[in-house]
């Protein structure tokens, strides 16, 4: 069994979209879970017709890591799927490639392909094509990984949960906490994912990634964590 869990917050503009595009995607069993952070806008009530178990919480409460773990204990299946609400599908068989190389034991993590939507700017469309795309730029960056959409192996997980500790880049935390799980990057598990954040939008992200990368990378930066490559990369 394959247990899908679908975060959301405000998203009743797309996230139809993205659960409907679930269980055709794959031949295996789903089981779908739904946590939602306090949406006002409908979005709570679409995910309540597809989930099969859904679980809200106030925003105040929300801590990525808690919330993952909390997910990933309750899931029945082998294989645990991360699935944005706003990441819509566009491979007829995304899950199948995504969660493919676990289940034959290829992998311990798999993450997928996220293209900019037909109406990303064009600074926006340029970072997305470059980070995934075929994957063979972000090949080289210091354990590059998303769990937008992605995939893990549930009892790694229960062994080696999400770190509690950031509010932003808890993705980025794990990777970097188990160097040594086997993850690949799975171009055919293809899904529209991007966003066009207004300044001050950028500015509590940056902030908060910027919180987040400190506490990842006390101990040792990463290697490419140098002001020379900041100042080309910019």
């Amino acid at each position: 069994m394959l247990s899908v869990i679908v975060r959301s917050k405000n998203d009743a503009e797309l996230i139809g979209r993205t659960l409907s595009r679930i269980h055709s995607a794959t031949r295996e069993e789903v089981e779908v879970i739904g946590i939602d952070s306090g949406s006002d806008d409908g979005t709570l009530e679409i995910q309540a017709s597809f989930a099969d178990r859904l679980f809200s919480l106030p925003p105040e409460r929300y801590c990525p890591g808690k919330v993952l773990n909390f997910c990933v204990e309750q899931a029945r299946g082998d294989v645990v799927v991360f699935l944005n609400s706003d990441c819509v599908p566009l491979a007829r068989r995304w899950l199948t490639a995504l969660t493919t190389p676990i289940l034959r034991g290829e992998a311990d993590v798999t993450f997928g392909r996220q293209d900019p939507r037909p109406d990303a700017w064009e600074l926006v469309r340029k970072d997305n094509l470059r980070a995934f795309g075929d994957g063979s730029v972000a090949a080289g960056w210091h354990h590059f990984f998303s769990l937008a959409v992605s995939a893990f192996r549930r009892d790694l997980l229960l062994e080696r949960p999400f770190p509690v500790q950031v509010q932003y880049s808890e993705d980025l935390a794990w990777r970097e906490a188990n160097p040594d799980a086997v993850v690949r990057y799975v171009p055919a598990a293809q899904v529209e994912h991007s966003h066009n954040y207004p300044l001050p939008a950028v500015w509590k992200r940056f902030r908060g990634e910027g919180r987040a990368d400190a506490r990842i990378f006390a101990q040792e930066p990463p290697p490419n964590a140098r002001l020379g490559r900041a100042l080309l990369s910019a």
